[in-house]
Parts: structure tokens; C-alpha cells; sequence
């Protein structure tokens, strides 16, 4: 399988997304992935400028504009997986991610494509040897206590994943994240939630999917929510 991944954290290594990712990512390849990991926040990725005005448009991984998508575009395009790992900012992806959403246009295939199984293939095979769509899957921490605090940015990368014909896999989320750097600090390190997401990279090797038993285990209760609400309060007192 080859996967490409996106850390989307301006924090990079530091940040509580590569404290998942980093296991995850390790998990698959112990499996045999091959696995190209970028940093966002390393990359020069203009803003897109609408330059497309015809959305009945055939993609060609081409894009008017000179950066570093110019590369990833057919690196992106044979990748079985697709990962992006972000930090839940305002219920959103990071701003860095949502732009290179922005530019993936030259990827994107018109509903007519996909739900025309013949002509979507046709399509396909043009732009890259496999004749399977792919997957996205989505990896977000938050510093909020409840899972419910991802529902936005759950369906932000769906509609991402839709739009360019690819399968939606069930995402991995870490709520109320900043308890794990201040488990390890005190030297109570969250080693289990750890080993479950790199479990995780080797199930999805494996099965094709990840079990729901694991991705709740992964996002599970790590403190009761009133002692987490209580030490937020003496934060912002």
C-alpha cells in the first residue's frame, strides 16, 4: 500500500497530532506500507486562485501554479491512502491544510465520473495505474474535553474525500489531547493510548479497516470531564 501522510500541526514533532500519527504511522509500516510523510508547514503551497471556471472539467494533476504541489500532485494521485492529521482548530483543520484542500482541484472527479462506474475508470486509468479510487482517512487532536467537538471537521474531510472520489474511513480522534503531554510530565505517560493507534496502522494493514472497539479506545476518557473543566477554569481565572 502506498500512503502519503500530512502532518497539518505548525508545532510539527512537538505537537500532540504526531503523538498519533507518529505510532500509527509506524504500525503500517511494520506491515509493509510505503509511506511518504510531509509537513505542511514545510511546504510552499500558494493559495489557490479559482483559475477553473468549468466544473465539467477532465482532471490533469495540472496546475497553473508553481509550488511544491506540483511534485506531490502525482505522488498524491497513485497513493492508495491519503492521511491528514490535524489539530482541531475552531472546529476546523488547520489553516495550512485547508489550503492545500483548496488546491487539490487538479485531482478532483465530477460526480458524473464516479457514479458512471465505466467512464470513472476510464478516467482513472488515464491518471494513474491503479484502478481503485482510494481512501482518506483523517487523524485530529483537541484540546476540548468531548468528541463531539470533531462532528465539523469529521464532515469537512468527508466532503473532501467525496468530492474527489475517494472512500471516507471512519476517523482516529484524540479529544481533551493536551492531557497526554501532561501525563508524561508528570511520568504517567499514555502508553496505552499509544500502542492502540499503532495496533491501529497494523489492523488497517490487515483487515482493510479499523475496528470501532479500537478507535474508541484510542479516543477514550483519559480524566472525568468536571476535573478537566475545573483545572481549565484556574487557566483562564
Amino acid at each position: 500500500m502506498k500512503v502519503i501522510a500530512f502532518n497539518a500541526s505548525p508545532n510539527k514533532e512537538a505537537g500532540t497530532t504526531a503523538l498519533i500519527l507518529n505510532p500509527f504511522l509506524k504500525g503500517m509500516a511494520e506491515e509493509g506500507a510505503e509511506i511518504e510523510l510531509k509537513y505542511i508547514y514545510d511546504l510552499k503551497i500558494e493559495p489557490c486562485r479559482e483559475c477553473t471556471k468549468n466544473i465539467d472539467f477532465e482532471p490533469d494533476l495540472d496546475c497553473k501554479i508553481d509550488d511544491d504541489l506540483k511534485e506531490l500532485y502525482p505522488l498524491m494521485n497513485d497513493a492508495d491512502l491519503w492521511i491528514f492529521a490535524s489539530p482541531n482548530y475552531l472546529n476546523s483543520v488547520t489553516s495550512g491544510l485547508k489550503n492545500l484542500f483548496d488546491r487539490l482541484e487538479p485531482l478532483f472527479v465530477p460526480p458524473h465520473i464516479y457514479e458512471n462506474n465505466a467512464c470513472y475508470e476510464k478516467i482513472r486509468s488515464s491518471l494513474t495505474k491503479r484502478t481503485t479510487p482510494g481512501k482518506v482517512l483523517l487523524i485530529s487532536t483537541c484540546g476540548l474535553w468531548g468528541i463531539e467537538n470533531f462532528d465539523a471537521i469529521i464532515e469537512q474531510t468527508r466532503a473532501v474525500a467525496d468530492m474527489l472520489g475517494r472512500e471516507y474511513l471512519p476517523p482516529i480522534l484524540r479529544p481533551h489531547s493536551g492531557v497526554l503531554t501532561t501525563l508524561t510530565n508528570l511520568g504517567k505517560p499514555a502508553n496505552d493510548i499509544y500502542e492502540a493507534a499503532e495496533k491501529a496502522g497494523r489492523q488497517l494493514m490487515k483487515q482493510g479497516f479499523i475496528e470501532n472497539e479500537l478507535l474508541q479506545y484510542i479516543s477514550r476518557e483519559l480524566v472525568p470531564k468536571d476535573s478537566f473543566l475545573h483545572e481549565l477554569s484556574l487557566l483562564v481565572r
